[in-house]
C-alpha cells in the first residue's frame, strides 16, 4: 500500500534500497560492463608508465629499436659490408585524458537523516574522515565516473595492421551454427592463426560486444560437437572482456584481439600520498587518493584510484555550477567531494616495425567482426 507522508499519524521504518535487494541487484551500485578498463587494470602495468615523481609531473619518453631485415644480411663472407648504426626511436607517453565529479552535501540536508548516516569513517590515502552518507553518495557516482572514463579509453585506442591483409580493417569471421562442418579458415579457430601469424605471443586478450559476449558465454556448455572439435577447450585459450561502450565505439558485434600488455594505461596522481599536495591543507580542503570499484563479479572486485579534493564550505550562500545543467546553485554549510583522474593509453607504437618489414604499422591488436550463420 501508498504511505502518504508528512501527515504525523505516527512513525515509518526508512530503510536502505540495499537493505531491501542487496548489493548486487541494488540499481544505485550496478556498475555498466566497462571491460576495456577491465582488460587495461588486468594488465601487467609497469611502474615506468606510472608517472609519479614525488612532487613533479614528469614527461616520459619510451625508446626502441626497429628490426633488421632479412634483406640486410648477405650470402657472402666479406669484412667490408655492414648495416648502419640502428638508432633509437622514442615515442611519448600520454596523458591526455581527464574526468571530474562533484558531489555536495549538505549539513542541513543531512541533519534530516537517521543517525547512522552520520557515523564518520576513515577512507583514502592519507586517511581521511567522511561520513557514511558521503560514502554511499560516492558509490551511487561510481559508474558515472567508470564508464565515462572508459569511453575516453576506448576512443584513444587504435587497432594495429594485421599483415594478412595489410590494413587495419575489421576481419569478418564466423561463428557457424553448422556443427557437422569443421571450417580452417573461419570461426574462432581463425582468430587465434591470426593471431599468431601476425606473431603475437600466449593468449589473446578480446574486449567485444554482441556475439562475442554469446559466444563465450555458450562456451560452459560446450562439449565435443558432431565435428570433433570442442569449441570449450579451444576458447579457454584466451581472456574475454564484454564491453558496453564499444558497440557505440567500434560497431555491433565487434572486437579488438590484442597481446597481453599491448594496451597500457597511464596514470598519474596529483594529490598521491607522497606528494606535498595531499592531506589538509590551508584552508578548508584536504587532498588524497581514493579506490573505487569499478568492475564485480561474484568473486573479484577490480579498484580504480582516484584524486579526491574534500572541501567544506564553511558559509552558506556560496554559488557552485551545476555540472549537468550548466545554471548556477546557491548551497549552504556542507562537503563538496571531488573526485577526478588524470591518465592516458599507451600502445605500441605505429612505426616500430620498419616500412619494409611485414609488420609494419602492427601494434599488437587486431579488430575482428563476427557473424552467425
Amino acid at each position: 500500500m501508498s504511505v502518504t507522508l508528512y501527515q504525523g499519524f505516527g512513525p515509518y521504518l526508512l530503510n536502505d534500497i540495499k537493505e531491501a535487494f542487496g548489493e548486487d541487484a541494488c540499481p544505485e551500485l550496478k556498475i555498466e560492463n566497462i571491460g576495456f578498463t577491465n582488460a587495461l587494470m588486468s594488465q601487467d602495468r609497469p611502474e615506468i608508465l606510472r608517472i609519479n615523481s614525488g612532487d613533479r609531473k614528469r614527461t616520459v619518453q619510451i625508446k626502441y629499436h626497429q628490426r633488421l631485415l632479412p634483406a640486410m644480411t648477405s650470402t657472402t663472407d666479406s669484412c667490408t659490408t655492414t648495416n648502419p648504426t640502428n638508432p633509437y626511436l622514442e615515442a611519448s607517453v600520454p596523458l591526455s585524458t581527464f574526468r571530474q565529479l562533484a558531489i555536495f552535501l549538505d549539513d542541513a540536508f543531512i541533519q534530516n537523516y537517521t543517525e547512522d548516516v552520520l557515523k564518520m569513517q576513515e577512507e583514502g590515502e592519507p586517511r581521511t574522515k567522511i561520513q557514511d552518507e558521503m560514502l554511499n553518495v560516492v558509490a551511487a557516482a561510481c559508474n558515472a565516473l567508470m564508464e565515462s572514463f572508459n569511453q575516453d579509453m576506448i576512443a584513444l585506442a587504435s587497432f594495429g595492421v594485421n599483415r594478412l591483409y595489410g590494413n587495419n580493417n575489421a576481419q569478418t569471421i564466423n561463428f557457424t551454427k553448422d556443427t557437422n562442418q569443421l571450417p580452417l579458415n573461419d570461426g574462432y579457430t581463425s582468430v587465434l592463426s591470426q593471431f599468431k601469424q601476425n606473431l603475437m605471443y600466449g593468449k589473446p586478450e578480446i574486449v567485444g560486444n554482441g556475439y562475442w559476449l554469446n559466444y563465450f558465454m555458450q562456451q560452459v556448455a560446450k562439449g565435443n560437437a558432431q565435428n570433433g572439435l570442442d569449441t570449450a577447450i579451444e576458447s579457454m585459450n584466451s581472456k574475454f572482456y564484454f564491453d558496453y561502450d564499444s558497440i557505440s565505439s567500434w560497431g555491433a558485434n565487434q572486437a579488438m584481439v590484442f597481446q597481453k600488455n599491448a594496451l597500457q594505461l597511464v596514470e598519474f596522481f596529483n594529490y598521491d600520498p607522497a606528494s606535498f599536495r595531499s592531506g589538509p591543507r590551508p584552508g578548508a580542503s584536504q587532498f588524497g587518493v581514493i579506490r573505487l570499484p569499478f568492475f564485480k563479479t561474484p568473486n573479484e572486485v577490480v579498484w580504480v584510484k582516484f584524486d579526491f579534493q574534500l572541501r567544506y564550505n564553511d558559509c552558506p550562500g556560496n554559488t557552485y555550477t551545476d555540472e549537468y545543467y550548466g545554471t548556477s546553485v546557491t548551497l549552504g554549510r556542507g562537503f563538496n567531494l571531488i573526485i577526478s583522474k588524470t591518465a592516458g593509453l599507451f600502445q605500441i607504437p605505429a612505426n616500430a616495425y620498419r616500412n619494409a618489414d611485414n609488420l609494419f604499422g602492427n601494434n599488437g591488436t587486431l579488430r575482428f567482426t563476427a557473424t552467425n550463420s
